[in-house]
């Protein structure tokens, strides 16, 4: 796991939850992004810790 890379998704998350978006409109974002280097499981987990 790249240092960059989450802290991409952090940036990600905090941008979305500004926008109002919910948890699952998130990962949505997060799964079209990321998904093809994170699993569906470990983008929730960002979602729930970040």
């Amino acid at each position: 796991m790249h240092e960059a890379t989450v802290a991409a998704i952090h940036k990600t998350i905090n941008m979305l939850r500004r926008m109002k978006r919910s948890p699952k409109q998130i990962l949505q974002e997060l799964e079209q992004d990321y998904g093809n280097e994170f699993s569906e499981e470990e983008l929730a987990d960002f979602v729930k810790n970040a």
